[in-house]
């Protein structure tokens, strides 16, 4: 099973996917790939917006969404999450729970592109060890290689983007993150319709089979498949 687990393909939810004609398009471009399940996320600043009205935003996105895949039974089965970015104190923040991927406790995180202080990665370890989810770092491939080992230090999983393995350059500290086990999830982070898909085959032979097939069990896992 191939799992895409960072897309952006909720119709009108963030600066991703404009419409459900491009969500159907992108689907499309996911199962010409040979993708079963992808799991569709949308950006949440909680220091820019409540909580409310983005679920309000998302849940019509989700309704139009899965209405789309379940008249069209050829296309990969959807899975709704949250691409949260990290803030210190998201912990205390009710509700974080709802922003987890559907059926799971898991939620994708993404890291702030600012200077990580002692508060935000106390916050990341309340979210992981008092409040009982599963953080996934979203886009590890996008950081400090020594900050985002840091962090898997305390047993927090990463997940890459397919394109970052197409360079040559950064590919072998990548390529050791995988071989060390801390990658559990492949994303396209697809936001519209280019460049999509392209290389994701390459890039999972420059992963390999064996790899690939420890990656998605460990997807699987995660999203309870």
């Amino acid at each position: 099973m191939i799992i895409d687990f960072h897309a952006h393909i909720q119709p009108g939810a963030d600066h991703g996917c404009k419409n459900l004609d491009m969500s159907h398009n992108q689907l499309l471009l996911a199962s010409q790939s040979e993708v079963e399940v992808v799991v569709s996320v949308s950006h949440f600043y909680p220091l820019k917006e409540e909580l409310e009205s983005y679920l309000q935003r998302q849940t019509k996105a989700k309704a139009e969404l899965l209405s789309l895949c379940e008249s069209n039974p050829k296309l990969p089965k959807v899975m709704i999450g949250t691409e949260v970015t990290l803030c210190s104190g998201l912990d205390k923040m009710d509700g974080l729970e709802r922003l987890c991927i559907e059926g799971t406790n898991c939620i994708l995180i993404e890291m702030p592109f600012t200077k990580w202080d002692n508060k935000l990665i106390e916050t990341l370890d309340s979210i992981k060890y008092e409040l009982d989810l599963n953080p996934i770092l979203a886009h590890v491939d996008r950081y400090d290689p020594k900050e985002i080992e840091a962090l898997f230090s305390l047993d927090i999983p990463g997940q890459i983007n397919f394109y970052s393995l197409l360079p040559l350059f950064g590919r072998k500290r990548l390529l050791n993150w995988i071989n060390g086990g801390h990658i559990s999830a492949i994303g396209s982070d697809i936001h519209d319709l280019e460049p999509g898909y392209k290389g994701f085959d390459k890039a999972l032979k420059i992963i390999g089979k064996e790899n690939i097939s420890a990656i998605m069990e460990k997807s699987g896992r995660l999203l309870n498949l």
